[in-house]
């Protein structure tokens, strides 16, 4: 009698915040709807949200040839939203795209920062097409919540040219791509990316993949501010920015007992680059050229930049090649802004791409405040979906998104 009431307190207490996990889940998940030049429905996927702002990852092949996105799911209305593409890559088969507007503050997934171990249970969403033909058959009003499937992870394994990938047994359909696949607390370990019919001679069958969500934590985790991250099923969700893929607690524990011999030496490298830093500081002829990343190339005029930033603006460009810039109070901002803008002759710093003026954006300060400032630009200049006026100034925050013709930059701290 009393290992039966254990028990059933131990379901009472224990069962729900399981379930209430995956309840998480159905509602950030997301049916996306490819339209094409006559804004009609050409194709769909699926994704979810990683982003209170209305971020959603899915598959580089389910958006790569749209013309319009919309997307549908438990926090949205009915009627649904549009979206735009953020980021992509091909070789990873990873988009992301973002809402263009709606109610916010949305609630996110989020993403798990370690490999997830084999034979674990896990749980794969989405809209397979099976079931949109239903719901239009019989004449549904909405897309309804996405399917779920149940499996395990049949093992991990680093392909040539897609990063790692995950082969699980959740059952996926054609329209499941870019479907989230979770563990039991409702972290993402994977994005569902493709199913591989096996011949019958073979024995039948298929094989279901997902990329492995550290590989886009790698690609966009510090890039896109307000990503969730957690580094253990029923742990604490971590809200920053990762520096790198979180080891496990038996690996922290070793490298907790470090030998002496290992601090000597870590102390004599600590040293050492000290002094070299010293070196670096007192050389004139050596610029600080702190917050520009591969991507954004210096232009002619390029003036040094001292490294205390008010502002860091990041994102990709039309390649998915990381862009940075730090905002400083200090040297070139101080005196007369930065340029940003296709042409080496005409911008501070330029990113080269065909859709972007040759002077773009005007980035100053004026009584403490970062100011952007469209210079007549072609395709616009726009800050969190509003285009600015030729000439136009307005502050940015952190948190803020500035567009660029097709490129986008986050603006964080």
């Amino acid at each position: 009698m009393t290992r039966w009431l254990i028990w059933v307190v131990a379901v009472i207490l224990f069962a729900p915040a399981w379930a209430n996990d995956l309840v998480q889940v159905e509602k950030a998940t997301m049916l996306i709807l490819v339209l094409d030049k006559d804004d009609e429905p050409s194709s769909h996927g699926s994704g979810f949200l990683i982003t209170s702002e209305g971020h959603i990852v899915t598959n580089e092949h389910v958006i790569k040839d749209a013309n319009g996105l919309k997307v549908f799911g438990g926090q949205l209305s009915k009627r649904g939203l549009s979206a735009r593409v953020i980021w992509m890559d091909e070789s990873l088969d990873l988009a992301v795209i973002k809402i263009e507007s709606g109610s916010q503050p949305y609630s996110p997934l989020s993403l798990y920062l370690k490999t997830a171990d084999q034979a674990i249970d896990v749980y794969g969403y989405g809209y397979p097409g099976t079931q949109i033909d239903y719901l239009l058959l019989a004449k549904s009003e909405g897309f309804g919540a996405p399917t779920a499937s149940k499996g395990i992870i049949s093992r991990n394994y680093q392909s040539g040219s897609e990063g790692l990938l995950i082969q699980h047994s959740a059952d996926i359909r054609f329209g499941n791509s870019g479907g989230p696949l979770v563990n039991e607390c409702g972290q993402v370990v994977g994005i569902n990316t493709a199913l591989k019919l096996v011949d019958a001679d073979a024995g039948g069958g298929k094989d279901n993949f997902a990329v492995s969500a550290t590989e886009l934590i790698d690609k966009v985790g510090a890039r896109i501010p307000g990503i969730v991250f957690s580094d253990q099923c029923g742990g604490e969700s971590i809200s920053e920015e990762p520096l790198a893929i979180a080891s496990s607690s038996s690996a922290q524990t070793k490298s907790a007992e470090v030998s002496i011999q290992m601090l000597f030496l870590v102390i004599v490298l600590l040293v050492s680059i000290g002094v070299i830093i010293v070196k670096v500081q007192r050389s004139e002829n050596i610029y600080a050229y702190a917050g520009v990343d591969d991507g954004l190339v210096s232009g002619s005029n390029s003036v040094s930049v001292v490294p205390s930033a008010l502002l860091k603006l990041s994102g990709f460009d039309q390649h998915g090649t990381p862009l940075s810039l730090s905002v400083n109070d200090q040297g070139v901002l101080k005196e007369r802004g930065y340029v940003l803008g296709r042409s080496v002759s005409f911008s501070d710093l330029a990113i080269n791409h065909q859709r972007l003026s040759r002077a773009h954006v005007w980035i100053t300060l004026e009584r403490g405040a970062v100011l952007a400032t469209d210079l007549n630009s072609t395709n616009g200049t726009f800050l969190n979906g509003r285009k600015l006026q030729a000439f136009e100034s307005i502050a940015i925050t952190p948190g803020d998104e500035l567009r660029l013709a097709d490129i986008i930059l986050a603006v964080s701290k």
